[in-house]
């Protein structure tokens, strides 16, 4: 045994290695400060422009690829989804889509899960992408990394480098949630409630309305979450 690993303390099981589970981006999104993240930088995207220079000069009127990048979709909402994925998966897709000429004419965003890169027998850079019939080439697809470690395919994100700590945090608050409320709603709660001393009382008092406070806090989070969806289903 390594000399250098501190003792576990008494009575305390380390947890097994193969038990260790990652966190999902949806998972990872219920905890309020990923989210807020996360939300704040999509709606900055949203609001961003793209100006084209040439020898120092702005050319206008703006290129059509880069005043809409994906023609399926506004311009900010491109961004919002390249943003959005490398910060959930620390890796965005572009589909270049040309024209008869072989110029890009559109670029097609694709979801992380769609697409899987790979090393061919020459060390050359492929990706498998659903729905496609063949392979696809570094021609074909932008890969955007949010962050590069070494000479691995996937970029890394804040997720995926923190999955342990988060995956702590979010079992931490689903279980804590979930005993708050049951302990509530348990009859033993209010039990004697009127033999107890007045200021066991208002403590019994000030911990339902804490759990109120943090319920409505939670069903109005889930709204907001709704009604983004709803207004970007609208937009779209």
């Amino acid at each position: 045994e390594d000399s250098s690993t501190p003792p576990t303390p008494a009575g305390v099981m380390p947890p097994s290695r193969d038990r260790i589970e990652t966190v999902t981006p949806r998972d990872a999104l219920t905890l309020d400060a990923v989210y807020r993240a996360v939300s704040i930088l999509q709606t900055a995207a949203l609001q961003l422009t793209i100006g084209v220079r040439r020898g120092g000069q702005v050319i206008t009127p703006t290129p059509s690829l880069a005043a809409r990048p994906y023609l399926d979709d506004h311009l900010g909402g491109f961004l919002a989804t390249t943003v959005s994925d490398l910060a959930l998966r620390g890796n965005a897709y572009w589909r270049r889509r040309r024209g008869p000429e072989g110029t890009v004419i559109n670029l097609e965003p694709l979801r992380p899960l769609d697409v899987l890169p790979y090393r061919d027998s020459r060390g050359r850079v492929r990706y498998a992408v659903a729905d496609e019939d063949e392979d696809l080439t570094a021609r074909d697809v932008s890969h955007l990394k949010l962050l590069r470690v070494g000479n691995d395919l996937l970029g890394l994100g804040p997720i995926q480098a923190a999955a342990a700590t988060l995956r702590a945090v979010y079992d931490q608050q689903v279980a804590a949630g979930g005993a708050a409320v049951d302990a509530l709603l348990d009859p033993t709660f209010l039990e004697n409630a009127t033999q107890l001393q007045m200021s066991e009382v208002r403590r019994l008092r000030r911990a339902a309305e804490q759990e109120e406070v943090n319920l409505s806090y939670t069903r109005r989070l889930l709204q907001g979450r709704l009604d983004i969806v709803r207004r970007e289903l609208q937009r779209r």
